[in-house]
């Protein structure tokens, strides 16, 4: 942790009860004074002394910084405004007091304010900047559903936020804007079959809702969560609404956060953060890619190509730009382009968490229904298990007595939903 001292120097006995509060060790003290000119402008010198602490655009970002800000309240406030403009957050800071009846007078560090909880506690709606609200439903009668509702939640949520605030749900259903909100499909059914799942009134699903913004956050909040009426339609099936919480007590896929405190925990905390990240899809996901033709690198170093559709890989490239991109659509504070770097290695084998297997048309050598794709070193074929979200992936090398690559399968009706189900819940 850097502490940033704008007041007077700081004893060894003050910076140890400054790691006993934080938990944190010290690792520098950069001690700039603040001696200002009062008869010039002070918004230049607070620059001038922004810029003496020596912190590089990324170093303000990135390294936890503690603050002890100078004695005058004037300058105090100016050099407030100056370090969240380059931190994106407010910084903790330190208050001393005198010791009580100490001669000579001493000062010990009486608390370590942060600063940034007390904007978020005043402001509700930067509280609810990123919400997840999971709404628990429950059939009228015995049921069967296609698996892929994305298309039918999208459209009953916009449906909801427009009753609350039509100019909102018209900015929302924009196309081609980078949208912020999430909505899943109906979670908690068994296994699929033939694209159908069964519901029975005895057990009770589950939709997830995100936000990314304040003004939609609040009014999640405050109209559209408790205006939801008793009975909702989702294919024209009729579900009763038993609940809706965004507390993670409730429920796992639920919560709160902002920005901000993400930023805190994982980029400005004293840990170092694990080298390796572990996702997890639990829904067919695509990447979309829409800005021309890009050169990707899988896991043996082999190059190919992704131009202008949705790839329903999660190949490291695609991902990570995807998640960077949507940050930096919505976040206070833009991350820069390096972050989405990420180790070839990482590059998955599946798009699901089922393991490959070989379908029955496959076995059967039915290849004559695959379209060539010669610019596409992969290609997907679903394998008819039980889960109907498990592709084959296999390498776009020729096929069986045919003389040209696999490609992109159009074996049946099937095959089709589920591609399209796909992009229905493409980021």
């Amino acid at each position: 942790m850097i502490l940033l001292n704008f007041s007077h120097p700081l004893t060894g006995e003050q910076i140890q009860e400054i790691e006993a509060i934080t938990g944190q060790a010290v690792a520098e003290v950069r001690h700039v004074p603040a001696q200002f000119d009062p008869q010039q402008p002070f918004v230049p010198q607070v620059e001038a002394l922004a810029e003496a602490c020596q912190l590089t655009p990324e170093e303000w970002q990135t390294r936890p910084i503690l603050v002890n800000p100078p004695s005058l309240n004037f300058i105090a406030l100016v050099l407030l405004a100056e370090l969240h403009g380059r931190m994106g957050y407010f910084p903790p800071m330190i208050r001393l007091r005198p010791v009580e009846g100490a001669l000579p007078p001493r000062y010990e560090v009486a608390e370590v304010v942060n600063l940034q909880q007390v904007r978020e506690s005043a402001h509700p709606e930067v509280r609810l900047m990123l919400i997840s609200w999971v709404i628990t439903l429950q059939p009228k009668e015995t049921t069967t559903v296609p698996i892929d509702l994305g298309r039918a939640t999208h459209a009953w949520f916009l449906t909801q936020v427009r009753q609350a605030d039509p100019a909102l749900a018209e900015r929302l259903h924009e196309p081609n804007a980078a949208r912020p909100f999430t909505v899943s499909a109906l979670r908690g059914a068994g296994p699929a079959s033939q694209g159908q799942v069964a519901l029975t009134p005895e057990r009770e699903y589950w939709l997830r809702v995100t936000s990314f913004e304040p003004e939609l956050s609040r009014r999640l909040v405050e109209e559209v969560v408790p205006a939801l009426p008793g009975e909702i339609r989702l294919a024209e099936t009729p579900f009763a609404l038993k609940g809706a919480t965004c507390d993670p007590q409730e429920h796992p896929w639920a919560g709160q956060t902002t920005f901000e405190a993400l930023a805190q925990e994982h980029l400005l905390g004293a840990g170092r953060p694990d080298r390796k990240l572990s996702l997890r899809f639990a829904s067919p996901t695509t990447f979309r890619r829409t800005e021309g033709e890009a050169s990707l690198t899988d896991g043996q170093g082999r190059a190919y190509r992704v131009a202008g559709h949705n790839v329903p890989l999660p190949l490291p490239g695609l991902a990570f730009a995807s998640y960077l991109q949507r940050w930096n659509a919505f976040a206070p504070r833009a991350l820069p382009p390096e972050v989405s770097a990420t180790p070839r290695s990482a590059w998955p084998s599946a798009a699901t968490g089922c393991r490959p297997c070989w379908s029955n048309s496959a076995r059967r050598g039915r290849w004559d229904s695959w379209a060539p794709a010669s610019s596409w070193p992969w290609c997907l074929i679903p394998t008819g298990c039980d889960c109907s979200t498990c592709w084959l992936l296999l390498p776009s090398t020729p096929a069986p007595d045919s003389g040209r690559p696999w490609g992109w399968g159009r074996r049946s009706e099937s095959a089709n939903r589920q591609i399209g189900g796909l992009a229905d819940e493409a980021d």
